[in-house]
């Protein structure tokens, strides 16, 4: 009588905040589906033959995803919030393929999420730079009027920020697939530039605001 293992173990590995184009996520499907078996793919409602099919679907940007390959022996689940990685019973080889999607993941990911994520840690910051400036503009001597309000409009715009980053769109989300391919993307100035723009207004406002609270209103 041979001895045998009744317990199944599971090894989670946590991939992280990424967002991941078409072309990423079929080198995970590639790595992952050479352990063999079949493999199964789904984005939200919809089961996927391929990746590419993707890019059949309305929406640019996928939240809920999941690869599964025999059976349940490798699952990759995207919700929105998480990205993970889950085996079950891994070996040698599993491991290692589980090396390579960690690869590819750290190359998607999302610069900036630790303070979108933690809205009270941005608030928190934002006051810190208010006081720090207040202290340093004391130290100095300088009771500039421009200089504090230059400071407290800094700090607005953090505030701001923090608020404007509560239960925003997909590009806010910890983890993302996007259906289409890196290539296929617009150019960064062509996809930033409403933003670019928003920002640049933005800035001219709180200057004027600056110059006519520390410069002009004293002077009346």
């Amino acid at each position: 009588m041979v001895a045998r293992k009744t317990n199944d173990t599971y090894v989670t590995y946590d991939l992280g905040w990424v967002r991941m184009w078409r072309d990423d996520l079929a080198e995970v499907v590639q790595i992952l589906s050479a352990l063999g078996g079949t493999t199964t793919l789904s984005a939200g409602d919809y089961t996927l033959d391929s990746v590419d099919d993707l890019a059949t679907l309305s929406q640019p940007v996928v939240s809920d995803f999941m690869l599964i390959v025999n059976q349940t022996r490798a699952v990759l689940t995207l919700d929105g919030r998480i990205a993970r990685l889950e085996m079950k019973n891994p070996d040698l080889t599993a491991r290692g393929a589980a090396a390579e999607v960690a690869r590819v993941a750290r190359r998607c990911q999302r610069r900036g999420a630790f303070f979108i994520q933690r809205r009270w840690l941005l608030g928190a910051v934002a006051i810190l730079v208010l006081g720090a400036t207040y202290a340093v503009i004391e130290a100095l001597g300088a009771v500039s009027k421009s200089l504090q309000w230059s400071a407290v409009a800094v700090v607005a715009v953090l505030l701001i920020f923090n608020q404007a980053t509560h239960g925003k769109p997909a590009w806010l989300r910890r983890a993302v697939i996007y259906t289409r391919t890196r290539s296929e993307a617009p150019p960064f100035w062509e996809r930033k530039r409403d933003d670019i723009w928003i920002a640049v207004v933005s800035g001219f406002v709180f200057l004027v605001l600056g110059v006519v609270v520390g410069y002009v209103l004293p002077k009346s």
